[in-house]
């Protein structure tokens, strides 16, 4: 019931986030979560070389 009032708010602050050129976006009403970060962020990848574990499910697409 919830899930598609969820969906619009993240849908919004990902679209003001992008438009505005925006990393990250925090949530602070029930402590500070994070809401929206740019995939661009994301370094689980480079964690995982280091860890020398492979990641089937990446598809490289920052070739």
């Amino acid at each position: 019931m919830v899930k598609p009032i969820q969906d619009k708010v993240f849908n919004a602050v990902q679209k003001m986030a992008t438009g505005k050129a925006i990393d990250i976006v925090l949530d602070k009403a029930g402590g500070v979560t994070l809401f929206y970060a740019d995939p661009k962020l994301d370094r689980s990848d480079d964690v995982l070389k280091i860890l020398g574990v492979t990641n089937s499910n990446s598809n490289n697409n920052n070739k």
